[in-house]
């Protein structure tokens, strides 16, 4: 994958580039790939071997163009012929495979697309993904999945098409999928954050000062877990307001007893506020002043 994405054989060189400022063009071939060479890579991500399938899946993320897929679109056609193990690999990196699809109209110069093109653009890809995403392929990991595609879609609408009404309502799809899911967000945590800001920030000027504030905020992994003894260095007060934003100034939630946290994990930090994600809600709250020491 690094040869193409720095392929000195092309007039621009870094075309291929994932973090570049110009969409690329997905129905370009690869540099360097032959027609064969897709297939090879497709097969890869339903590998035993866990470093050569993680490969594969970073290449089709990065490099999600046509020919793969046409391919996922052939395979899906014929999931009963896949054993269970084989079903969820593709589904993932199907999933991977189309939210970069989508997350790559943010790199559209302005007014280079109609705002309805690329929402008729991102609606096919956000149609296609969710033939994988599903309990069957994906068991307890698929609302987890089906957030991160409506997030792929909410940000777009937002940034790119400018309809916000749009965008509100994907996000609140973000944050309905996440708030039932039993396994953790499988991309950054700040897009949750991201969602909870739009969705209870209240009016778009507090809701975008939120999202410049956190920015900048610590990401744990997703495994962290909430801690409540009053003797441990990352604990909580055991009932806390639950807000938009990383501030008692921003929209208040309902309150939310923590008492029993199995389950809950932190997954960011802002100062003395964490934004934990708690069985059916989400957002921040404020640790408890009178615990010492880092987290």
């Amino acid at each position: 994958m690094n040869a193409i994405i720095n392929n000195s054989l092309e007039a621009n060189a870094v075309y291929w580039q994932p973090t570049g400022s110009n969409k690329r063009d997905f129905f370009k071939s690869l540099p360097l790939l032959s027609s064969s060479d897709y297939r090879v890579v497709f097969d890869l991500l339903k590998s035993e071997d866990l470093p050569v399938r993680t490969e594969a899946t970073r290449f089709v993320r990065n490099l999600p163009v046509d020919h793969f897929g046409n391919l996922f679109s052939e395979q899906v056609e014929r999931q009963d012929q896949l054993s269970s193990s084989q079903r969820e690999r593709l589904a993932i990196a199907a999933s991977f495979f189309h939210y970069g699809r989508i997350v790559e109209w943010l790199d559209v110069p302005e007014g280079d697309q109609k705002g309805t093109a690329i929402a008729a653009a991102i609606g096919g890809d956000f149609k296609a993904a969710f033939r994988w995403i599903n309990k069957a392929a994906l068991g307890e990991s698929a609302k987890a999945y089906e957030a991160m595609l409506w997030y792929a879609r909410a940000i777009v609408e937002r940034e790119k098409i400018k309809n916000d009404a749009a965008a509100k309502s994907s996000f609140q799809q973000v944050i309905d999928s996440i708030s039932g899911a039993l396994e953790p967000y499988p991309s950054n945590p700040l897009h949750l954050a991201q969602a909870a800001a739009v969705v209870f920030g209240g009016d778009a000027s507090t809701a975008q000062s939120i999202l410049r504030e956190i920015k900048t905020a610590d990401v744990y992994t997703s495994s962290t877990p909430l801690g409540l003894s009053t003797s441990a260095s990352n604990s909580t007060s055991a009932s806390n307001a639950i807000y938009a934003g990383p501030s008692d100034g921003y929209k208040r939630q309902p309150p939310k007893s923590f008492a029993n946290s199995a389950g809950s994990r932190m997954l960011l930090r802002k100062g003395d506020w964490l934004f934990v994600q708690y069985r059916d809600q989400i957002g921040w709250i404020k640790r408890e002043q009178k615990v010492a020491g880092p987290l």
